[in-house]
């Protein structure tokens, strides 16, 4: 599979509500897709761009899983890729990207509580599901799934 000239780089919050709202969450307004930490000053945004173009987000936040008893543990939120944009591996430099992020904050641990239809991709990039498929009201099934990375 031929991976696409991307650029992933830092963008604003506000810059991945369109994204959030359109691939995960059409069911609710554009308010309810800010989360909690969305402006915490270690969080960090990223966007995939292809020609000039928003095609994928992923948000990383430094907040420790319930579940998991690993110091300095962050958090992958949001992650979506836009329906023309699937399958380009623009889902795994976002990936790298917030890993790398989290790595020069001396973390441990990322984790994520992914929806089950694309368990795969994360397994392909090295997490590991570490949770019983539990259902997240209004969104679906999930498995939190986990990476050590310290």
């Amino acid at each position: 599979r031929q991976i696409h000239m991307v650029e992933v780089r830092r963008i604003a919050v506000a810059d991945t509500y369109a994204l959030r709202n359109q691939i995960l969450r059409p069911h609710q307004t554009i308010d309810q897709c800010r989360y909690p930490g969305d402006s915490d000053d270690v969080t960090a945004h990223f966007g995939a761009f292809a020609a000039d173009e928003l095609v994928g987000i992923l948000s990383i936040y430094n907040v420790q899983s319930p579940d998991i008893n690993t110091p300095n543990s962050w958090q992958l939120r949001a992650m979506a890729t836009s329906e023309n944009g699937r399958g380009n591996g623009y889902g795994f430099k976002l990936l790298q990207a917030a890993e790398s992020y989290a790595a020069q904050y001396h973390a441990q641990c990322i984790w994520a509580n992914a929806r089950s239809a694309v368990i795969g991709f994360y397994e392909k990039a090295g997490y590991s599901v570490v949770s019983e498929e539990f259902s997240i009201p209004e969104i679906g099934p999930h498995c939190l799934v986990s990476k050590n990375i310290g």
